[in-house]
């Protein structure tokens, strides 16, 4: 899907006609285009190593990997569903010059056209994409004009679930364990095995023995695919005598498939092994409970038999999953469905014969080989496969070993049938490239189906050229059964017809390929995998969910936290549920994203207003802990792309949980039914943080704040200044149509470039960038370059910024538009992204955040969706975040691009946009209108400003009390970039952020009055200024507002008297702290200030900001204009308060200069001792009484007095559950904590069991940005 753009259904309704053919109606529409076409400029994207082709056209989307071709789409809204079909018609175009010859092999000799109908939350589209470009007769051509037909035959989406879904699971009753199956074969359930698992024996009627299980292999991706609906139950054959008794002798055998199977393709006429890439073991249910079980049930022959056969086919392979190539480059993160095996690095030549069993071949009948390698070499190379003396020889084209986003590696097969005439003794693979690695090889050959003493699996792909068909079995006897196991899940018995000596045969139907399986029953010693007893469960029963919350177990108590707090904050419909739990429901119990998806799926078709799937945990592409054996935090599953050697292509995606449409799920093509987000929490302290930092951040009135009504946008330098241009587009986009907010630019090449021995690097911008983090702002976006590890070539951000932000109470959500910042499901790596959100105090909310390699033009169009989308309500209320996301990828760019962007974030949370409006109602006691207001304001000038607060249609709200915070600000400036780089084009843009005066002034039954001196130093021109106003009544009612039409220029004739400067009181941290305290290394500073004549903070005039030095050194001076804030109801009186960050241990000095609106100086200075951050520690740690009686008390000693303390105890079982988290806040005017009391009570207010517990106290000061952890300690609990 691209940028579509869109026809209005009042248009479809005039241009299509309806006629009925066959009993099928049809509708047809026709529409003529034009596109105008021009070169070029420059490359769009950051790719240095990706062309695109020299001409495009207007909103042109893109298509390919390296090769970028334009797309001109469209996205049609349709009354409803049905096969499409377009031709094109009555076309004009142009030829192009001077294209480059590798163009040549990517065009046809027609224009490529093609649509498909997509459904977003049961509304359908008809999506259609034309590349407007041919190669004929040697010249590229263009589209000029054209006209596209479009033919729709209604039909009905069809849903291959086989039945509606059921409201009781298998496993709601009963006493239930779950065996693993680790391949495929007959099993046998014995007394003895039933003793081993710890099952009570006497408990078990074998009558009511039943099986459950659903097969093995991955889920099918395509919704569209069959597939089964809860599990079902498979027919198991009991030896024995019938009663209720499980007597010594008895048994019971039945068949199963693991994780890997075969299937037969009837287009190419072979047999495919189907590696199930997210789980080594499938699962079957044995379930003791009150209904009789499902029995084998009896085949019957057939007769007119015109085929039989001695013979069978034989399948084998050889594929080991050792590593996953994107992984082990150190520029791309693990990525794909494919792993791959064996190495040829340093051996070129290796042997694989031993590797198959090639006992009863028949080598005058073909052999069937595939063998599959991928190959990473400058240029081509040569794999080689030989079999016997038959030696297979190919080329693999090369691959650009310097460039990280192209094609890691080329992979190539051989699928071939080699007739040997003898036994096969040798399969050797070589290669020439530099490094190699095999894949897999599968062979599939005849035998003579004779049988031995172990179960013998028996097809014949020559019977499907007969109706019936028969097959001969050798050295059989009476002990042997035959089942045909062609639908696993429901096998029979055969009848077998004795032929005289050992030769048995049977007969069969053969129209589809059928399976059979011989065996002797008392001859198998083979049991499943250990049982494990499962609680009873019924998801199946969800049917009414606005929310799902699918989390670990790890992450029950967290989860149920969030949970609570959506019902009862968001009025919404919350359901959680355990990955484990949709596993057994939905994948036979194996793991499989895909049973979340088909989870999602019944839910969505139940309820379709199922709004927001929540995914509580981390997630790898390693499923199977192969590289990542201790710490692979993969939680809750991710799905990843079939591409696996290339690192732009290759990616994993959410969107797939959101497909819901019943033709969706391959190639996650679609629309978004649903929104999704995701918490990449690893531990239950992450989880606890992160659902403690949502709760907050919606509920929490000391969070309300002017930072609401700022956003920062931050644009890379480089690339011809294209990032800037893009990030400018967005910021006009939110000036014109959300004035209300004002906007912070950190383009970085409007800031001075310095050269250090690590390479080009902007401090200043760094610092900018943690300033508005520490002031707050409501969103921050980024445009440009970027990896895991931060922002921009030149280090703008790093992990260490991240880890000492300190804005627990003003979070922002970050968009990012860079490459692979969130990479969370590479566990080898911790991603700046999720540092952000995961950091315990402060960070971010939330991120729109993208997880691998993406382009910067599309980038850029779902950008300016989403901000079409985020600060625009929809029936009366601001949309969710996940809702934002959903809508702008429905509505944008192509589809690989789009699907690698994330919500890293509760879906169902809403910005925390000020919900109310603050108007201007006077100036001077004079009524503003709707005009420019005629009274100019000019320096020195006294100004009284009126207002109130309201609704969105400006009716007073009389009941609202609290205060509003004013910010005034002079004209806008114009500023240039400094083309820092080559590749840096000279911009100008605007910005307004002279501030003349910030203040707060009481609200009072909905009214306020504030005044002001403008300071003499202003810009003397005649402009625009801009009122922007927070207003906030303490109780979560908050507002926001601008007022623009009014002048500012020019000085006042008014005399005011006053020489005397501000008065200046210095503080670091706290107003208790003395000068020569000790602070931590990232101390706040405090400095209050006050004069009659009010505070100089416009920044206009050189040498009279608000200023401050650290240890005399000119090299450390701060602007702390920004920073202040002048007190409620009086101008006169104001407060900076100012981070310092990273400062070295020992005596410090920090100096300040203050200036009045007539330009009088006054300063102070203050010293302070920054303290060892060796030396901070807890100590002291005990609770009593100890074992509890029936409470306890817990004591610590700590290092950070006189300041406020987050307190948390964390006490575990000793199987490392937490069972209980004690939050609180204490104040602390010296060294002890000792009033922090416990009842015994575990999470839900359950008293715990006797025994031993494990805790440890951690303490968090936000002031000083410390934060302290315990060892652990013992307490004991005895009723």
């Amino acid at each position: 899907m691209y940028n579509f753009r869109i026809l209005t259904f009042i248009l479809i309704l005039f241009y299509f006609q309806s006629s009925e053919v066959s009993g099928q109606e049809k509708l047809r529409l026709s529409f003529t285009e034009k596109i105008n076409w021009d070169e070029i400029n420059s490359n769009p994207d950051q790719f240095a190593s990706t062309q695109y082709f020299p001409q495009t056209f207007e909103n042109a989307d893109y298509t390919g990997d390296n090769f970028r071709m334009p797309v001109f789409s469209l996205r049609i809204p349709l009354e409803t569903y049905g096969e499409i079909n377009c031709t094109i018609r009555n076309t004009t175009s142009k030829s192009f010059d001077n294209i480059p010859p590798a163009w040549s092999e990517l065009f046809e000799e027609s224009w490529q056209l093609k649509a498909n109908i997509q459904v977003q939350n049961q509304e359908n589209y008809a999506v259609i994409e034309l590349i407007p470009i041919m190669l004929k007769n040697g010249l590229f051509l263009g589209l000029e004009q054209f006209t596209i037909d479009i033919e729709l035959a209604v039909s009905n989406l069809s849903n291959n679930r086989n039945g509606e879904y059921t409201m009781f699971s298998a496993l709601m009753d009963g006493t239930v364990y779950k065996i693993p199956i680790i391949q495929n074969g007959m099993y046998k359930i014995d007394k003895n095995y039933l003793l081993q698992q710890g099952i009570d024996i006497n408990e078990v009627n074998p009558v009511h023995l039943q099986l459950f299980g659903n097969g093995g292999g991955p889920l099918p991706e395509l919704l569209a695919k069959n597939r089964i609906d809860d599990l079902h139950e498979n027919p198991m054959q009991f030896y024995g005598n019938g009663d209720a008794i499980f007597d010594d002798n008895e048994y019971f055998v039945f068949y199963a498939e693991g994780a890997d199977v075969w299937e037969y393709d009837y287009e190419t006429d072979q047999y495919d092994f189907i590696k199930n890439i997210y789980d080594r073991e499938n699962y079957y249910f044995l379930k003791v409970g009150n209904e009789p079980g499902k029995r084998i049930s009896a085949g019957e022959s057939v007769g007119g038999v015109t085929y039989f056969s001695a013979q069978s086919d034989v399948n084998q392979v050889h594929e080991r999953e050792l590593t996953n190539l994107l992984a082990q480059y150190d520029h791309t993160e693990g990525t794909g469905q494919v792993w791959y095996g064996e190495s040829f690095f340093s051996t070129k030549t290796q042997q694989f014969a031993s590797f198959f069993d090639f006992d009863g071949m028949i080598p005058t009948e073909p052999m069937h080989i595939k063998a599959s390698m991928a190959a990473r070499n400058s240029n081509s190379s040569t794999f080689s496969l030989t079999v016997n003396n038959t030696k297979l020889s190919k080329s693999i084209n090369g691959v650009n070993l310097a460039s990280p986003e192209l094609q890691y590696a080329r992979h190539s097969t051989f699928d071939e049938e080699i007739l040997l005439g003898e036994q096969a003794n040798k399969i050797e693979v070589s290669t020439t490239a530099y490094q190699a690695w095999l894949d897999k090889i599968s062979i599939s050959f005849r035998r003579f189906s004779k049988l031995e003493n172990t179960p013998l699996i028996l097809e014949d792909k020559f019977s499907l050229l007969h109706q019936k068909s028969g097959l001969i079995l050798q050295h059989a006897d009476d002990n042997f059964q035959l089942w045909d196991i062609s639908d696993p899940i429901e096998p029979t018995s055969i009848p077998l017809k004795k032929e005289g000596g050992e030769n048995y045969s049977f007969t069969y139907t053969s129209q589809s390929l059928k399976r059979f399986i011989a065996f002797k029953p008392d001859q198998m010693p083979v049991y499943p995998g250990n049982a494990k007893k499962i609680d009873n469960q019924n998801i199946h029963e969800i049917f009414d969910a606005e929310m799902l919350i699918i989390y670990h177990k790890n992450f029950l108590e967290a989860a149920e936290k969030l949970a609570e707090h959506r019902r009862n904050f968001s009025n919404l419909n919350v359901k959680t549920v355990d990955i484990e739990a949709i596993y057994n429901e939905f994948s036979s119990g194996r793991q499989d994203p895909t049973a979340i998806r088909n989870f999602a799926k019944m839910v969505y078709d139940r309820n379709p207003e199922l709004k927001f799937l929540l995914l509580f945990g981390d997630g790898s592409y390693d499923y199977k802990s192969i590289l990542n054996t201790n710490n692979n935090d993969n939680f809750i599953p991710v799905y990843e792309t079939k591409q696996s050697l290339n690192p732009i292509s290759g990616y994993v995606s959410d969107d797939y949980f959101a497909l819901l449409s019943d033709n969706e799920g391959a190639y996650l093509e679609g629309d978004m039914d649903i929104s999704i987000g995701r918490l990449p929490v690893r531990n239950t302290a992450q989880a606890y943080n992160i659902v403690n930092k949502i709760i907050n951040y919606e509920t929490s009135p000391t969070n309300d704040g002017e930072w609401q009504n700022r956003i920062a946008l931050i644009a890379d330098d480089e690339d011809f200044s294209k990032h800037l241009d893009q990030t400018e587009t967005i910021s006009k986009k939110i000036a014109e149509n959300h004035p209300v907010f004002n906007l912070e630019k950190i383009y970085l090449d409007a800031f001075q470039q310095e050269v250090n021995p690590g390479g080009h690097r902007y401090p200043a911008v760094t610092k900018s960038i943690n300033d508005n983090i520490f002031k707050g702002v409501l969103v921050l976006t980024y445009i440009g370059h970027g990896g895991p590890g931060g922002f921009a070539q030149e280090r703008i951000l790093k992990l260490e910024d991240i880890y000492g932000w300190n804005n627990e109470t003003k979070l922002p959500l970050l968009i990012t538009a860079t490459c692979s910042f969130t990479g969370f499901d590479d566990p080898a790596i911790n991603t700046a992204g999720e540092a952000t959100i995961l950091k315990e105090t402060g960070g971010m909310i939330a991120l729109f955040s993208t997880v691998r390699l993406v382009y910067s033009g599309e980038n850029s169009k779902l950008m300016n969706a989403v901000f079409d989308q985020i600060f625009t309500k929809k029936d009366g209320k601001y949309p969710a975040l996940g809702e934002v996301l959903k809508y702008a990828k429905n509505n944008t760019t192509s589809k690989d691009n789009k699907r690698k962007f994330f919500l890293f974030g509760d879906p169902a949370m809403q910005l925390a946009i000020p919900e109310y409006s603050v108007y201007t109602s006077k100036i001077n006691e004079i009524p503003v209108g709707d005009t420019i207001f005629q009274d100019t304001l000019r320096a020195l000038s006294r100004v009284r400003i009126e207002g109130f607060v309201g609704d969105e249609n400006g009716q007073l709200m009389p009941n609202f009390n609290g205060i509003v915070y004013p910010t005034v600000f002079d004209k806008k400036q114009i500023i240039e970039t400094l083309e820092n780089d080559p590749k840096s084009s000279k911009r100008s843009f605007e910005i307004q952020k002279q501030v003349l005066f910030k203040g707060s002034a009481s609200v009072v039954e909905g009214q306020f009055a504030f005044e002001f001196i403008i300071p003499k130093d202003i810009d003397y021109r005649f402009g625009k200024g801009k009122i922007s106003y927070f207003y906030s009544n303490g109780d979560n009612k908050d507002g926001a507002g601008t007022f623009q039409s009014f002048i500012i220029g020019g000085s006042s004739d008014e005399n005011i008297d006053d020489d005397t400067g501000p008065e200046v009181e210095l503080f670091m941290n706290h107003k208790n702290f003395v000068s020569g305290d000790i602070t931590n290394n990232r101390p706040v500073l405090l400095a209050y200030i006050s004069d009659d004549s009010g505070i100089n903070v416009s920044g206009t005039s050189i040498g009279h900001d608000l200023n401050g030095m650290l240890d005399n050194n000119i090299q450390q001076q701060y602007t702390l204009n920004d920073f202040f804030q002048s007190n409620k109801d009086d101008f006169t009186n104001g407060l900076i308060t100012f981070p310092l960050d990273k400062l070295e241990a020992g005596l410090h000095k920090f100096y300040v200069e203050a200036w009045d609106v007539l330009n009088n100086k006054g300063d102070a200075e203050i010293e302070f001792v920054v303290a060892d951050e060796e030396d901070q520690v807890l100590s002291n740690i005990f609770n009593y009484p100890n074992p509890l009686d029936p409470n306890t008390k817990f004591y610590f000693e700590h290092t950070l007095p006189d300041t406020q303390l987050d307190v948390q105890i964390n006490i575990f079982d000793l199987g490392g559950k937490l069972v209980k988290v004690i939050d609180l806040i204490v104040f602390t005017d010296g060294f002890k904590v000792n009033n922090i009391e416990w009842d015994g009570k575990d999470q839900i207010g359950n008293k715990l069991s006797n025994g031993i517990y494990v805790y440890n106290v951690q303490v968090l000061s936000g002031v000083l940005g410390i934060t302290l952890e315990s060892e652990f300690q013992k307490l004991v609990v005895i009723k």
